[in-house]
């Protein structure tokens, strides 16, 4: 079984949703290695339970409050680095709010139904590929009861569009947790906050880019599936 780990990130103009999707074999590993990435942390926060939050750590948020940035920068970069060094893939879907408002109008739906349509289809072809079912966690939201009903309407009746699909390898429910207790969950905030950081076009910094696009090269070869709604945005 495929452990699917769901985190969404989003501007006034965009909106993703990222998946990193662990094995069993690798997952005990990953967690111990962010983990340790964490408490070699300890001597900038104090906290050996300190959360990996994308941006926290960009900006000195929560534990990584008064935790200079250089440092900061170096915990983000370890923690991509161990997710790069499992076995993991990483499945990346957003929109443009903007003109997908402009193309429906007040039939729009809401950007996290889309997207999270558009990834629950993608998990399930990538099970079908393993031949093994995926159970998907995603940190809390207000709204998952919702999407746990639009799960069990999928399986049953197959989501609308052209990738139609009835989520066969897509097991049980959407499950949800707090993210304070899974580095899963943390790690997946990382991929999805930098996914957004990167794609929105509104760093200027050159040297911030430089930054962004060092982190994710990190995982660069564990992403198997990304895009925006619509393509080319």
């Amino acid at each position: 079984m495929r452990l699917a780990y769901l985190d969404e990130s989003y501007s006034d103009a965009h909106y993703v949703i990222a998946a990193v999707v662990v094995n069993d074999r690798s997952a005990r590993s990953l967690e111990t290695a962010l983990d340790r990435v964490v408490v070699e942390a300890v001597p900038f926060t104090g906290n050996e339970a300190a959360e990996l939050h994308g941006y926290a750590l960009f900006h000195g948020r929560e534990h990584w409050s008064g935790v200079p940035l250089r440092p900061r920068i170096s915990v983000y970069s370890k923690a991509m680095r161990a997710i790069g060094e499992h076995d993991v893939m990483v499945l990346l879907r957003g929109l443009d709010r903007y003109r997908y408002g402009a193309r429906y109008g007040h039939e729009a739906g809401d950007p996290h139904d889309v997207v999270l349509r558009h990834v629950l289809e993608r998990l399930d072809a990538y099970g079908r590929r393993c031949s093994e079912p995926v159970l998907v966690i995603a940190d809390e939201i207000h709204s998952h009861e919702r999407h746990r009903t639009d799960l069990a309407f999928y399986r049953q009746a197959g989501t609308p569009g052209y990738r139609r699909s009835r989520l066969d390898h897509i097991i049980d429910t959407l499950h949800v947790a707090p993210s304070r207790h899974s580095r899963f969950l943390q790690a997946v905030d990382l991929v999805a906050y930098l996914y957004l950081r990167r794609h929105s076009g509104r760093e200027r910094d050159p040297r911030a880019i430089e930054v962004n696009d060092l982190l994710w090269s990190h995982i660069t070869p564990r992403v198997r599936d990304s895009g925006f709604w619509p393509a080319g945005t």
